[in-house]
């Protein structure tokens, strides 16, 4: 059967968050056996740092590996929040986003892996389809801290093709960006 992550009826949401004052994010993997992975408008999977007195506290990460994953499903066509978030606090860094599909990557809305406001790096973000990846309306965003540096973006589409109408931000405060 399929995984619905997000609001609305029979869905659910994650999350791994560190602890409100200190503490790293955690780490959730989905992981269906059969059926597809579709993601909804609000936040389904949270792993962030979120501590307010935290040095350095780190992000998690998140793997969703299936044989589909759409993030564009209806009742959400377009997603403006941030449905995947890996963010760092303090110090620490953003966290690992990951989709690993043995078919096609279905994306609409945001997935943010941001360092730290002070000094973190941003984050991951890979997206790894083998029959193809269509984002439209997206946006990947590892951007950092204060003087942090940017965060990575890889994307393979396999041996389809790549339709993107988004927004990268691979952006550092200070420090230097990163690449696509």
């Amino acid at each position: 059967s399929n995984v619905v992550l997000g609001g609305g009826q029979n869905s659910f949401k994650i999350l791994a968050n560190g602890g409100s004052v200190s503490g790293h994010g955690g780490t959730v993997q989905v992981l269906p056996t059969t059926g597809h992975v579709r993601v909804r408008a609000t936040t389904a999977i949270d792993v962030s740092a979120i501590g307010t007195a935290c040095g350095a506290c780190e992000a998690g990460s998140m793997q969703i590996k299936s044989s589909k994953i759409d993030t564009a499903a209806n009742p959400a066509p377009t997603m403006v929040l941030p449905a995947l978030v890996a963010n760092g606090a303090g110090d620490g860094s953003g966290g690992l986003i990951q989709f690993v599909s043995t078919g096609n990557i279905n994306l609409a809305g945001v997935a943010q892996a941001i360092g730290g406001a002070d000094n973190g790096n941003g984050g991951s973000i890979d997206v790894k389809a083998d029959t193809g990846i269509v984002a439209k309306g997206s946006g990947f965003i590892v951007a950092a801290g204060a003087e942090g540096h940017g965060g990575m973006i890889n994307i393979d589409a396999g041996s389809g093709l790549l339709t993107f109408d988004g927004k990268f931000d691979a952006s550092g405060g200070t420090g230097s960006g990163n690449n696509f």
